[in-house]
Formats: C-alpha cells, sequence, structure tokens
C-alpha cells in the first residue's frame, strides 16, 4: 500500500518527530478510529511510509520553492585562486591570479541560490554571468527585488549590474542598496 501522507510529514517536520515516533502515532489514530484491527492491518503505516512521504513532500515544497524568485541579492570579492596553467615545455605549473566571485542569494529566507565567476569586473561581464547562471534555474519575470552593496558597478544610472538588470527582465524591479557600505564612505 503506497499512500501519500503530506499532511502527516509536514506535521512530523514542524514538530520534529522522528519517522518511526510519526509511524506509531498514526497508527494508533488509525487503530483507535477502527480503520486498523487485529483482523485487517493493511493499513499500518511504518517508519518507511513516513520516511518517503517526507522526502517527497520536502522535494515537491524545496521545488515550489525554487520557482519562485521574489528577490535577488548578490555581492562580489575578488579572490586569489590557484590555477595550473601550460608553460611552454607541455608541463603544467602552478600560479595565483585574481577573480571576482559573485554570490547570488536568493529571499525570501536568505537561502544560498549559486555563485559565479564572471570573466572580468565589469557590469556587463557580472551581469552576463549572473543571467547565464539564472536563465537554467529560474524564470526572472518573478524578480521584484535586487539587492547589493552601494559600488558604482553595481548601481550605475545607465550601466550598472542593477540597470542592466532590468534592461534585460524588461521591467523596472526595487533596488534595495546595503546603507551601511554608504555610511563607511565619510569614515
Amino acid at each position: 500500500m503506497r499512500v501519500k501522507l503530506p499532511a502527516v510529514a509536514m506535521a512530523c517536520d514542524r514538530h520534529g518527530l522522528s519517522d518511526r515516533a510519526a509511524a506509531s502515532i498514526t497508527t494508533a489514530v488509525l487503530h483507535d478510529f477502527g480503520i486498523v484491527t487485529a483482523d485487517d492491518s493493511s493499513k499500518v503505516i511504518d517508519r518507511s511510509k513516513v520516511r518517503r512521504s517526507r522526502e517527497t513532500t520536502r522535494n515537491l515544497q524545496q521545488v515550489e520553492s525554487d520557482a519562485s524568485l521574489p528577490g535577488l541579492y548578490f555581492d562580489g570579492r575578488k579572490d586569489n585562486t590557484l590555477v595550473n596553467v601550460k608553460a611552454d615545455t607541455g608541463k603544467y605549473h602552478r600560479n595565483e591570479i585574481t577573480e571576482e566571485h559573485i554570490v547570488i542569494v536568493r529571499e525570501p529566507g536568505s537561502t544560498y541560490y549559486c555563485h559565479v565567476t564572471p570573466e572580468g569586473s565589469s557590469s556587463k561581464s557580472i551581469i552576463k554571468a549572473m543571467t547565464t547562471a539564472l536563465v537554467g534555474k529560474t524564470d526572472l519575470k518573478e524578480l521584484t527585488v535586487v539587492g547589493c552593496d552601494g559600488t558604482a558597478v553595481n548601481t550605475g544610472r545607465t550601466g550598472g549590474v542593477i540597470r542592466l538588470l532590468e534592461l534585460k527582465v524588461k521591467r523596472p524591479l526595487q533596488w534595495l542598496v546595503c546603507l551601511l557600505h554608504a555610511s563607511e564612505l565619510p569614515l
């Protein structure tokens, strides 16, 4: 008997019950209602049924939450990265280069979405890397808010990353620029 138990799975996750405890409680309730008897034990719920139902429900909830993208926040940092460079002799040598790394976080919930490494530090290369990463994962039509720190590359009036993202989605977006970065400039 493969019965879907989404309400039981959500209640177990909400209250932190184990699969074994949830199976015991639900089977006891079915026994009290007369659905499970000594003669007919086909409706008994074991912990494997609860576990499968919890996994299915979590996957469905994650797919639903991944589809919507109301807010997108990003921040970049230049890091030293080790790479293998092929020399004229054909041997590889380790070299250290400086790369820009952009981390993208989805709101609400502040969940990590992805990170990208653009080819350069310009706003055009950043937006190209970001949209390439986002197009396969989500629908940009749902995007309403974009947040970042207040650097000129991100917030430029005509060529900033947020403005280029607005041009990409063909509508205005809400800009959330970090005021902590702005207030540290005079100091």
